[in-house]
């Protein structure tokens, strides 16, 4: 026997506020409903962690929150950085991205460079093989530093119309679901 869609479990109730709403027919059905919505919200959220375990090969170093150092004579592969700061002293054979965070080089780095909200600092010798790419802050170089690729920096005046448009969208947004959703809703306490 196949197992009967959800559909058959609802019926159409009407709610405190006069509005009409799905609500299961049984106790059973009701369980079974939390039941599915657990599973779905709990596999939900093991794709997206285990989605990021491929990111975290052997020599790749990926943090979140956590200040990423790679020592004198260290070799690593990719270094990944949200939300923290990255201090590179020996070398790193692929790129390195930092969201929300600055990077401090002292070595070199044979992929490319991003840095998103943060500023880089390469201090004497440092090498950038590829392209090196500031989005909202500053790059600080010393004389015997060198990108071999191309360098674009967007500082952060260039972003903040943007930011402010999203702000925007987001309160109209906001907004207009207040409007119909909880127009109709009565005083609290209601009357008697």
């Amino acid at each position: 026997m196949f197992p009967r869609p959800m559909g058959h479990c609802l019926s159409l109730s009407r709610s405190l506020y006069g509005r009409y709403r799905l609500a299961p027919k049984t106790e059973q059905d009701r369980s079974r409903r939390i039941r599915t919505v657990t599973v779905t919200i709990i596999a939900t959220f093991a794709c997206i962690f285990l989605s990021a375990l491929p990111a975290a090969a052997e020599t790749d170093i990926v943090h979140f929150g956590e200040k990423i150092r790679v020592q004198e004579g260290e070799t690593v592969k990719d270094v990944v950085c949200f939300l923290c700061s990255v201090d590179v002293e020996g070398e790193v054979q692929g790129d390195i991205v930092v969201f929300g965070g600055n990077l401090h080089l002292k070595g070199s780095a044979n992929g490319d460079v991003v840095v998103f909200a943060g500023s880089v600092n390469m201090s004497e010798d440092a090498t950038v093989n590829h392209d090196l790419v500031v989005f909202g802050g500053t790059l600080k170089s010393a004389t015997n530093s060198s990108v071999h690729g191309s360098h674009v920096i967007f500082p952060i005046f260039i972003f903040l119309p943007i930011i402010l448009a999203f702000i925007a969208i987001f309160a109209v947004i906001y907004a207009l679901i207040r409007l119909i959703f909880f127009r109709n809703r009565p005083a609290y306490p209601p009357r008697p």
